[in-house]
């Protein structure tokens, strides 16, 4: 092939796999893309709930003392004490629930309760329509989802569908087609080995070859090869760098330690000498106390 040959192959190759490789990222991020969510229904409503009141508490009036000038035997306290508690616990809290039960079985109290049932009714009559209003609302949005919004969320969906598949198919045909053209192109001219056949190493050869009159593809293979050799060579000199200078820190973080660890062992060596001092002068003082006192003694 003539050198004007070599390059226009070099760059039709070139050409081909830079659109190749453009259109299958395009692709890609095509592929992950995703129409809208469907809109949710409306939501239905629930019955109000209000707080049912309550039956009046009924509580009994009787005090224990009312209840002891009713209960005759009373008197055996003053002679056994403890049978006031049994007055207690067994006449007076039976009385009390008595009293209670003759309350709750009385008609004032039953108007009351009645009362209340009322006003629990209406309270329960109240929510029944507000929940019947907020039904009908609810049916009529209900409806517009079904007939309308379902309708034209699904339609939207269809034709963006079809749009979305259209440009994913036609993306693939470029592909498809380039990739046929790159595909005779080497067979007709096997311009490149097949190691060389990556975009790094077209753009490369293609670069060399295209310089200058005096390189065909051999010498810009062999110069690619060189290329290689270099960056391999600057990323293990990298490499290398980067272990040199974990040694150092490594070192240097080890003699830091070890003259941390030496100040601290000559703190506690000064420590265990002041004491020693301490104790020797307190040995001394002791002594010439002693001495003093023996004296004053004679």
């Amino acid at each position: 092939m003539t050198h004007e040959e070599q390059v226009n192959a070099l760059k039709k190759a070139f050409d081909l796999q830079t659109l190749i490789i453009e259109k299958q990222n395009e692709f890609s991020l095509l592929s992950q893309e995703r129409y809208k969510e469907k809109p949710l229904p409306p939501s239905q409503p629930q019955k109000p709930v209000y707080d049912a009141l309550p039956y009046p508490e009924i509580k009994s009036d009787i005090t224990f003392t009312e209840y002891l000038k009713t209960e005759p035997t009373w008197l055996l306290c003053l002679i056994f004490w403890p049978y006031i508690l049994y007055l207690y616990f067994k006449g007076y809290k039976t009385a009390k629930a008595e009293d209670v039960e003759r309350k709750k079985q009385s008609e004032e109290y039953r108007i009351k309760c009645k009362e209340v049932d009322e006003e629990n009714f209406k309270r329960d009559a109240i929510a029944e329509n507000e929940l019947k209003e907020e039904m009908r609302d609810y049916n009529a949005k209900l409806e517009n989802y079904n007939t309308v919004i379902v309708p034209q969320y699904e339609e939207e969906l269809r034709v963006w569908t079809d749009n979305h598949n259209k440009q994913l198919n036609d993306l693939n045909n470029v592909v498809d087609k380039a990739s046929d053209e790159l595909t005779a192109l080497y067979d007709e001219t096997n311009i490149l080995p097949l190691q060389y056949r990556n975009i790094e190493a077209i753009e490369y050869v293609y670069n060399i070859v295209a310089s200058s009159n005096d390189y065909d593809v051999f010498k810009g293979i062999e110069s690619y090869e060189k290329k290689l050799t270099r960056d391999l060579e600057t990323e293990r000199i990298k490499q290398q760098e980067k272990a040199n200078d974990l040694a150092m820190l490594n070192a240097q973080l080890a003699n830091e330690q070890n003259e941390l660890l030496a100040e601290q062992n000559t703190i506690a060596e000064r420590a265990r000498k002041d004491a020693r001092n301490a104790e020797i002068v307190g040995a001394i003082q002791r002594h010439n106390t002693n001495k003093i006192l023996k004296d004053r003694r004679k």
